[in-house]
């Protein structure tokens, strides 16, 4: 086990509580948002030694991201947000400092708390259940390159409603691990795995 250290900034963020973060290796930057529920939220950047704000232009940060991912195959960070009617998915470019909604069309229904996972080697976002008015079990996968979401319909054994659960891609198996989370009749101890076809 490693050492922990503490590090300062001249500039810090304001205090929040459940920010979102993914890393940027290619410019070494660990990309932070803050929460929704901070009225200065924004988009923040740790390049290992300072905290910076970049300002984003064009609108600023969009409100209700639940996830950040790193999109290796195009190298940008990647944010799944909850628009008033349907998820959306957002994508930050640090050379302009600007974020820019990318789904449209067909997409999953406003919600929270839904399991999402990056799949590097398929360029997929997949999207696992949450909560609206009720918890959820729809399964649904954005492409990147793509204009729209797909939904996939239920076929065989199928996970019931979850909400907050852990989803993981496992790339040297190439399935999807789903674990944990709250359902219908309360907290799950349920382990499924999804595998897709080649």
């Amino acid at each position: 086990v490693g050492t922990w250290s503490r590090k300062t900034s001249s500039l810090v963020p304001p205090k929040t509580s459940d920010p979102f973060m993914a890393f940027d290796p290619v410019r070494a930057r660990m990309v932070m948002v803050t929460s929704s529920n901070n009225s200065q939220q924004a988009t923040w950047e740790w390049d290992g030694a300072n905290w910076s704000e970049p300002l984003p232009a064009g609108g600023g940060t969009p409100y209700n991201i639940h996830q950040l991912h790193w999109d290796s195959v195009h190298g940008r960070i990647l944010a799944i947000v909850s628009g008033e009617a349907s998820t959306e998915v957002w994508q930050w470019n640090p050379t302009n400092r600007k974020w820019t909604r990318l789904s449209f069309g067909c997409a999953p229904s406003s919600r929270s708390s839904e399991a999402v996972a990056y799949l590097p080697g398929r360029d997929q976002l997949v999207c696992f259940g949450g909560g609206d008015a009720s918890t959820l079990q729809d399964l649904w996968a954005w492409a990147p390159d793509g204009s729209s979401w797909r939904r996939y319909q239920q076929t065989g054994a199928w996970p019931g409603p979850h909400s907050g659960a852990s989803f993981a891609y496992d790339s040297t198996r190439q399935r999807l691990v789903l674990f944990h989370g709250y359902g219908t009749s309360g907290f799950l101890d349920e382990l499924w795995l999804l595998s897709f076809s080649p």
